[in-house]
Formats: structure tokens, C-alpha cells, sequence
């Protein structure tokens, strides 16, 4: 009776071990990829630096979102599975669609912003100023737009049943 205990100790050590370390690895790529985009930030200056560390970033947050599991938005979907896998190139193409509009939106602001008055650039304290405040509001409608568009067609993709054989007798 003792050894069945003990191995189901050690089983649950061993799962536990397992998601400690997958939670330390997620952590030290979420490190890296901040460091990464500050290093891109100051590397390039204004313009490049700023657009491509943003992309960089929003390519981030989408696929952590997407992929990964949350409390608000359900369990997560493995890149192993057969039927994600399916459903991916299209994920791909609706993934390089949304990148496209966040550099033309990115674009028009940085043409935009010569011209905008004073008090849309101007810090208000500890808020930030109009302009990167609409910028954000913004760049998260675009997210969360293609969050749930992703999840929806994962969850589609899952749901679907695959084609069933015909039901047609073989030839003889």
C-alpha cells in the first residue's frame, strides 16, 4: 500500500515539476522579447524603431493570446493538433492582413502627427498625451479584433467533424 502512495507522489512531483519549468521558460521568453523590443526602440530612433518594435510586440501579444490559455478566454490550442494545423495557413494570412493595417496605421500617425495642434502631443501629467493615447485605444480595437477573430476559427476548426468516408460500397 505504501509503494502505490509513494508513486503517486511522485508522479504529481514529476507534473509539477514539468509546469514549473514550462512557466519558468514562458517567463524567460517574455524577458527576452522585452528586451529584444527596448533594444529595438533605442537602436533605431524614432520612426523604424518605434514601428518595428510595436509590430514586434503586437505579434507577441496576439499569439500569446491566441494560442496560449486564459482565465477570460478558455483553455488554449496546441500547434501539435492535426486540425490546428489545417486551420493555420488561414491564421497566417488573417495574421499578415492585421500587420498591414497596424504599420498603415502606425504610418499615417507618425505623417499625422506633424500636423495635429499642440495640445494632442503635450504629456498631461502622469497620462499620456491625446495622440498615443488614441494610438492605443486603437492598436487594441485591432488586437482584440483579430484575438477573437483567430479563437473563432480555431474553435470552428476543432469543432469541425472531419469527412467521413462514403458510404458507398468499393467496387468490385
Amino acid at each position: 500500500m505504501k509503494n502505490v502512495v509513494l508513486t503517486l507522489c511522485e508522479v504529481d512531483n514529476t507534473v509539477i515539476v514539468k509546469k514549473a519549468a514550462q512557466a519558468a521558460l514562458y517567463f524567460v521568453g517574455l524577458m527576452a522579447l522585452v528586451v529584444g523590443v527596448l533594444s529595438l526602440y533605442t537602436v533605431f530612433g524614432d520612426s523604424i524603431g518605434i514601428r518595428t518594435a510595436n509590430l514586434v510586440s503586437y505579434m507577441a501579444v496576439v499569439l500569446w493570446f491566441v494560442f496560449i490559455g486564459s482565465r477570460w478566454l478558455g483553455g488554449g490550442y496546441s500547434l501539435r493538433m492535426k486540425k490546428v494545423q489545417h486551420v493555420l495557413p488561414r491564421l497566417l494570412v488573417i495574421h499578415c492582413a492585421f500587420l498591414l493595417l497596424v504599420f498603415a496605421v502606425q504610418t499615417l500617425a507618425f505623417i499625422l502627427r506633424r500636423r495635429l495642434p499642440g495640445y494632442w502631443l503635450v504629456d498631461r501629467g502622469t497620462d499620456p498625451s491625446l495622440f498615443v493615447a488614441v494610438l492605443m485605444l486603437l492598436f487594441l480595437c485591432i488586437g482584440t479584433a483579430q484575438i477573437y477573430l483567430s479563437r473563432k476559427i480555431l474553435k470552428d476548426g476543432l469543432e469541425a467533424e472531419e469527412p467521413s468516408p462514403s458510404p458507398m460500397p468499393p467496387f468490385a
